[in-house]
C-alpha cells in the first residue's frame, strides 16, 4: 500500500509539474504573438477617462518583447494637438494580460477573453469602471511613433495644454483635448 501511494504522489506531482510547463508555455506564445503595434477606436476608454465621445478617437498601443509599451490615444483629425501618451509595463500570466501605465493616476487595464491573431487583436478591457470595454484592433505595422517623439523632443510639448507625470524615462503626457478633460 505504501509503494503504491508513493507512486500515486509522484504521478501527480509529474502531472502538476507538466500543467506548469504548458501554462508557461501557452503564455509565453501569446506575449511573442502580442509584440507589435494594434490600432482601434475605444469608444467606452474615451468615455470614461476624458468624457471625449465620437468615432474620430483612436488608441495605437505598441507591445515589446521585453515587458515594456506605450500606448496614444489620439483625434485622427488632429493627432499631433490632441493626443494622449504614456509608456506602460505589461505582463501576461494564466491568459489576462496586464497593463500596468506609468502615469499613476490609472488604474492597471486588464484584457481577457481575447482573440489574436497575425492581423488582429480582439477581446475585453477591464479598466477598473466595472465596465467591460470590447475592443477590435488591427496589426499596424506602419505606424510611426516619430512625430510624436520629435514633439517632446522640440518642446512643444510643454505648457498650459500638457500634462506630465512619470518617474524616470518617458514620461505620460496628455496634450489638446486629452489635457483640458483631465485638468
Amino acid at each position: 500500500m505504501k509503494k503504491l501511494t508513493t507512486i500515486l504522489a509522484m504521478a501527480l506531482m509529474a502531472v502538476m509539474t507538466v500543467s506548469l510547463f504548458v501554462s508557461c508555455d501557452e503564455d509565453d506564445e501569446i506575449a511573442y504573438t502580442l509584440n507589435g503595434t494594434w490600432t482601434g477606436n475605444l469608444s467606452a476608454y474615451y468615455q470614461d477617462r476624458w468624457g471625449l465621445v465620437g468615432d474620430h478617437y483612436r488608441t495605437t498601443i505598441t507591445f515589446y518583447q521585453d515587458g515594456t509599451g506605450e500606448e496614444i490615444d489620439y483625434d485622427v483629425r488632429s493627432p499631433y494637438r490632441d493626443h494622449w501618451y504614456c509608456p506602460f509595463l505589461w505582463t501576461v500570466n494564466n491568459g489576462t494580460i496586464t497593463l500596468r501605465y506609468k502615469d499613476s493616476e490609472w488604474n492597471p487595464v486588464y484584457i481577457y477573453d481575447y482573440s489574436l491573431s497575425d492581423n488582429y487583436f480582439s477581446g475585453y478591457m477591464d479598466d477598473g469602471t466595472n465596465r467591460d470595454i470590447v475592443f477590435r484592433f488591427v496589426y499596424d505595422g506602419s505606424f510611426d511613433w516619430n512625430p510624436f517623439y520629435e514633439l517632446y523632443d522640440r518642446g512643444y510639448a510643454k505648457g498650459n495644454n500638457v500634462l506630465t507625470r512619470s518617474s524616470a524615462g518617458k514620461k505620460a503626457v496628455a496634450m489638446g483635448a486629452f489635457a483640458k478633460t483631465n485638468q
